[in-house]
């Protein structure tokens, strides 16, 4: 062993390597991991028809990092229709259109629906519905950055 640099040695060896050409390409997008929710937002919210609100009542707001909401609505009333949507004014009209749930004739279950999208939620009650329902949100979703 020696304590001194010898370069004839590394220049010699270096020849017998061919240099490869790399190119390297940021695309800005982080990695992507599977990860728990940060923050979660419970919330309760008193829908009616469109008639008695005036307007339909939001129950999620536009979030960019939201992993899923769960909304949890009572056992509907005889009669009882609930109407979402991710937009205001399919809601405003007679009928309104969106997602129907509950049932026209006979008392409905308990729903649990899951919002999966980072679109906000609108609901109302179709017209004939019987009384205001509270409507149960939890909104799941990760550290805004």
């Amino acid at each position: 062993m020696t304590d001194f640099y010898d370069e004839g040695t590394i220049a010699e060896q270096s020849q017998d390597i061919e240099p490869v050409a790399v190119h390297i390409q940021s695309t800005g997008i982080p990695a992507a991991r599977r990860a728990a929710p940060e923050f979660a937002n419970c919330m309760t919210w008193t829908v009616d028809t469109f008639a008695n609100m005036g307007r339909p009542r939001r129950l999620l707001t536009r979030r960019y990092r939201r992993e899923k909401a769960r909304i949890l609505t009572p056992a509907l009333a005889a009669a009882t229709v609930l109407v979402i949507n991710s937009r205001e004014e399919p809601l405003m009209q007679t009928p309104p259109i969106g997602y129907q749930v509950g049932t026209a004739g006979a008392v409905s279950a308990q729903y649990e629906l899951e919002w999966i999208s980072s679109e906000p939620c609108f609901a109302v009650l179709a017209p004939g519905s019987g009384a205001a329902v509270g409507i149960s949100v939890l909104d799941q979703s990760y550290q805004e950055t």
